[in-house]
Parts: structure tokens; sequence; C-alpha cells
């Protein structure tokens, strides 16, 4: 079962559809609404840009099963929704930049003096 079915009905296709089938129905929605045919026509640019959208996740077989898992929300800066790839460890911003902040401290409290040279006799 898939979350969203929305990049399917794009390029009119359900979702169990063969990648064969999807780059079929991609070929002929892209030669149909290509802003090369349609000059002056920003709504077939749009639908262009949506079928163009639908075929880059759901020709990917890894995009496609985050679609079909979590659906475009999964498909977001990595999935699940991070913003970047410490999200995925820290899931809170606040979380991280407290860390980066006690470790900025530590560091400015280290003395920055001429390295002392030890030697031995």
């Amino acid at each position: 079962m898939v979350k969203e079915t929305e990049f399917y009905e794009r390029l009119g296709v359900t979702p169990d559809a063969k990648i064969d089938d999807i780059k079929k129905a991609y070929k002929k929605m892209a030669i149909k609404f290509h802003p090369d045919k349609n000059p002056n026509n920003p709504e077939a640019e749009h639908k262009f840009k949506e079928v163009s959208e639908a075929y880059e996740v759901l020709s990917d077989d890894n995009k496609r099963q985050m679609y079909d898992k979590y659906g475009k929300e999964g498909l977001k800066e990595g999935g699940f929704g991070a913003h970047s790839a410490s999200d995925i460890f820290f899931l809170n911003n606040s979380l991280e930049e407290a860390v980066s902040l006690v470790f900025l401290e530590e560091v400015e409290d280290v003395d920055l003096e001429e390295p002392k040279i030890f030697t031995t006799n």
C-alpha cells in the first residue's frame, strides 16, 4: 500500500506499474506538454514540470520506495523531513546548537599562547 498516489496520477499509471510502463507514460506526457510544442502556454509548462518531477521520483527505485512509504514528505531534503544529515542523529536543531555552543566554549577556554618547548638534558 502506498501513502500517496499523486505522482502516479500525474503520469496516468497505477502504483503497481512496471518501470517500462512509467517510462512510456512519461514519454507520452512529456511530448504532449513540452514547452517547445506549447510555446507561450504556461499551463502546459507547469504540467511538463509536474510530470518530470513525478518521473524523476518514480523512475528511481530508492526515491520511489521512499515516496511509496512516506509520500512527498519522505523526499524532502534527504527524507523523513530532515533538514540535514545531522538532523537524522540530533532530530532537533536546538540540541545540535547547544552541543556546538558547549564545544565552542571549551575551545575558547584553551590557552592559545606561544607553545612552550621542553627540552630534556
